[in-house]
């Protein structure tokens, strides 16, 4: 359908989204934390299971880590700019069909690298548009993304298909006597290789010191979160070759 409308279509490669995951989730819930933190000690109870799943996991990761994740983000967005010179936009497919509400586990967070996931780091115009339906009438959809501060390009590009296209006149059929389950989710096992007693004891100690009193419910919570966020923090301790820190790079007209 693009290529009807007019647009010439080549493909291009970005780094893996689980570089882009752990950079992300690295500084944004750390950040998520700290603006939260008065209020979590004080009224940890008014949060959200959701919300605590993946913002109390800030808790295992250091500053030298956030500090991490920002040396990196700065080098991704640099790896950027020929893209952006090249390309009007950019087209990803999107993560698929909606999941239903009733499979959800925080626990996805922190384990499923996301394709919207780069786009967040890199701090440009994305767009997601819908392009069909499953057979069971879920929502598929392509993610249009443009060159920082070039929305209005995006959003011609996303006006011409949706012109071309009848998708945005479909509506789901919404029956109003569905009932909705209250009950919480499992809190899942920690991932393999399991947590032992004495880190489970590290991370109790981790939260008194930050003056939070967690359940057990959110405890363990938090200690299955664990395994992720060190694999995560894990996989960005390794220093930027000196070639891919920006502040490193000279060029000479």
């Amino acid at each position: 359908m693009l290529r009807g409308l007019g647009a010439t279509l080549e493909d291009t490669r970005i780094r893996p989204a689980q570089v882009y995951h752990d950079v992300k989730i690295t500084g944004a819930e750390s950040e998520l934390y700290a603006v939260h933190e008065p209020v979590l000690r004080a009224r940890l109870s008014d949060f959200g299971e959701d919300f605590l799943g993946r913002t109390l996991g800030a808790l295992l990761i250091s500053g030298a880590d956030y500090v991490q994740a920002s040396r990196w983000r700065r080098a991704l967005v640099a790896e950027m700019a020929p893209l952006y010179t090249k390309y009007d936009v950019l087209v990803t497919a999107g993560p698929g069909p909606a999941p239903r509400l009733d499979s959800w586990r925080t626990i996805n967070f922190w384990q499923r690298a996301s394709l919207t996931t780069p786009f967040n780091v890199l701090g440009g115009p994305a767009l997601a548009q819908c392009i069909g339906f499953t057979d069971d009438g879920l929502p598929l959809s392509m993610q249009i993304v443009g060159r920082p501060f070039d929305d209005a390009t995006v959003l011609r590009v996303a006006h011409a298909y949706e012109g071309a296209t009848q998708w945005r006149t479909r509506r789901p059929m919404l029956d109003p006597n569905t009932t909705v389950a209250n009950t919480l989710p499992p809190v899942p096992e920690p991932a393999q290789p399991e947590i032992n007693a004495a880190r489970r004891d590290e991370i109790r100690a981790t939260c008194h010191r930050a003056g939070l009193t967690l359940n057990e419910r959110h405890f363990q919570q938090l200690c299955a979160t664990a395994p992720y966020i060190e694999a995560m923090v894990g996989r960005l301790r390794r220093d930027p070759e000196f070639y891919e820190e920006p502040a490193s790079t000279v060029s000479f007209s």
